[in-house]
């Protein structure tokens, strides 16, 4: 290879000095491509779990949905409840009263088969 001549050189100086400043920059940008890669997979990924949180926030509110339901369902139950409760302190009642009732109509019946035994030995007599 021949040596360039002095004013070769300067032209040549400085057109290495135009490709290295297209090399330096594209170095630059591929340096910057590598972080902007990155910054465009990890904004993906934001995006991502952005839809992600938007699916789970959609599945708290049905689930406190069906809590709010739920919880409708068990005061209605609580209140059937009660009711039934007291229906059954009703029946309760009832059933006394009628214990009651069976104790003075035995008693009564005790009374007429003994009138009865009297008035059958009267009437033996004659």
């Amino acid at each position: 290879m021949s040596e360039p001549s002095p004013q070769s050189i300067g032209a040549t100086t400085g057109g290495l000095k135009r490709s290295q400043i297209l090399t330096n920059d594209l170095g630059l940008l591929y340096k910057q491509q590598i972080p902007r890669n990155h910054v465009e997979v990890l904004e993906s990924r934001v995006e991502v779990l952005q839809s992600h949180v938007e699916v789970l926030e959609n599945r708290v509110e049905v689930l406190e949905s069906r809590v709010d339901v739920l919880e409708s369902r068990v005061e209605v139950l609580e209140n059937r409840i009660e009711v039934l409760e007291s229906r059954v302190d009703v029946l309760e009642n009832r059933v006394e009263v009628l214990e009651n009732r069976i104790e003075v109509l035995q008693n009564r019946v005790e009374v007429l088969r003994s009138r009865v035994g009297v008035l059958q030995t009267l009437s033996h007599r004659d």
